[in-house]
């Protein structure tokens, strides 16, 4: 069954992504951005899963959706162990 609250998480992570999209080179200057942005595409790819199981294979997508948020929280650790580990090397605005 489809919920509203995973419908409008859907819509604002939507404007995430387009604002990440249109900012990229701005966005470019934060240490391992590439992994930032791989984990929010996995975040985001995990929406969309949790959306469609709604509509179709229910159980195939749900172990999907969890696949793709242990991948997102792998990357987000990645990210912070990274930036950590960058620090001074890059310009990160202080």
């Amino acid at each position: 069954m489809l919920e509203s609250t995973e419908v409008i998480s859907l819509l604002l992570a939507t404007g995430v992504l387009v604002f990440l999209y249109a900012y990229r080179s701005q966005l470019r200057t934060i240490p391992a951005f590439w992994c930032l942005s791989l984990g929010f595409i996995s975040f985001f790819a995990s929406l969309v899963a949790t959306v469609l199981e709604g509509y179709a294979l229910q159980d195939f997508l749900n172990v999907v959706e969890h696949i793709l948020n242990l991948a997102s929280t792998i990357f987000l650790v990645a990210w912070i162990l990274l930036a950590c580990s960058s620090k001074g090397r890059n310009s990160w605005p202080s």
